[in-house]
């Protein structure tokens, strides 16, 4: 797959768990995902790229990101965590099952 149609769909993926926890403003839910994973994807896909260490770094996606949907939804950290895990374990595994 290419890294764009690999953006989307974790985007999407991600958006749609996220939005199935906060359930608020709609238009803003697709602003402040795309936000986030503007931030972290490239980084990610650097890090990825140069260390190779794929769970590590999804461990750091999942704390900073975490960080960032704390801060834009204004939710306690625990809170920002779990929904970050979540959204990033689906995509993880949806990416698997699509590339295998």
């Amino acid at each position: 797959m290419n890294l764009l149609l690999d953006f989307i769909l974790a985007f999407a993926v991600e958006f749609l768990i996220i939005f199935a926890f906060i359930r608020k403003d709609f238009w803003k839910g697709i602003l402040y995902v795309f936000l986030i994973n503007l931030f972290s994807w490239p980084i990610a896909i650097l890090i990825y790229g140069e260390f190779g260490f794929y769970f590590l770094v999804e461990l750091g996606v999942v704390l900073v990101e975490s960080v960032l949907i704390m801060l834009l939804f204004e939710l306690r950290f625990w809170k920002g965590l779990m929904i970050s895990f979540a959204a990033n374990l689906t995509s993880t595994v949806l990416g698997f099952l699509i590339l295998f």
